[in-house]
């Protein structure tokens, strides 16, 4: 079973009873996530409020994905949409 770092920013999140999943907001997973939004590096303050404010659902979906990808390079982003719900988005953000 692989652990979560929580020094990198990873937190392990039960997504159904005996399957966790390891999300990971680095440096890295905002970086690749700054490019896909297209906010460029001159607009700090758009980015993080795309991280921490009014989002849509589409923008949800994304960051989600990207804090999947660094542990579970595998998957979609339909997947990742599938793996969260409003408890679980709230919980996450709550410990990273």
């Amino acid at each position: 079973m692989v652990r979560p770092n929580k020094h990198a920013g990873e937190i392990s999140y039960e997504v159904e009873p005996g399957k966790s999943l390891i999300f990971r907001l680095g440096l890295n997973e905002m970086v690749s996530l700054q490019e896909k939004l297209g906010i460029g590096d001159d607009d700090l303050d758009k980015f993080f409020a795309a991280l921490m404010g009014k989002r849509t659902l589409k923008t949800l979906r994304l960051i989600i994905h990207h804090m999947l990808i660094a542990k579970q390079p595998d998957t979609s982003e339909e997947q990742a949409g599938f793996f969260f719900n409003d408890t679980a988005t709230t919980e996450i953000y709550t410990k990273i």
